[in-house]
């Protein structure tokens, strides 16, 4: 048990090292080294003793948008897929799998970030739009898009924030068009 809390603390780690961490409304920001150099976030996994290699740990953090929380919840899910899959260890390839029955991409964008940047992209033809806009085609409340969605969009650099509104960037240009491409969603 002592294994699984340091590993599971690793893992934590390595996805707040990222990202600024609100706690009792005090706003911390962790800098530091990087998912590629925190390779010690090895073990078990949840009350199962279900081990993960270093790959699958790595990947977890990278699409866990860089939140703890985010982290805890997905490592619960994949432990549950490893599981049904009869496995004792959450590899890469169980990790992929759990990922795209989740619909996380390999950026760790969920459908509704992609359903953002295709609306931006296909229906507004990158033009500026609003959030009330936004928030009314995607059928979500505003605040979430704003609090949830933007804000990771904006720290990626996928969309930009202007005067007139958001607006695709050059780097969610492309994953619009890696998306349709592919068909992911």
């Amino acid at each position: 048990m002592r294994r699984l809390l340091k590993r599971l603390k690793w893992i934590i780690f390595i996805c707040a090292i990222f990202s600024l961490i609100i706690y009792a409304g005090t706003i911390i920001l962790l800098d530091g080294m990087n998912i590629i150099d925190a390779g010690a976030a090895t073990g078990s996994s949840s009350n199962i003793n279900t081990a993960i290699t270093d790959d699958a740990a790595k990947e977890l953090a990278k699409r866990s948008r860089k939140t703890p929380r985010i982290a805890n919840n997905l490592l619960k899910r994949i432990v549950d897929f490893t599981i049904y899959e009869n496995s004792k260890k959450i590899t890469k390839q169980i990790l992929n799998n759990a990922f795209a029955m989740l619909k996380i991409d390999k950026d760790g964008l969920r459908k509704e970030d992609i359903d953002i940047l295709k609306l931006m992209f296909k229906k507004f033809k990158n033009v500026p739009i609003s959030l009330e806009v936004i928030a009314s085609y995607i059928g979500e409340n505003v605040n979430n898009i704003r609090d949830v969605y933007e804000s990771y969009l904006v720290n990626e650099g996928y969309i930009e924030r202007t005067k007139r509104g958001r607006i695709l960037t050059l780097k969610g240009i492309k994953k619009c068009e890696e998306v349709l491409l592919n068909d992911d969603f």
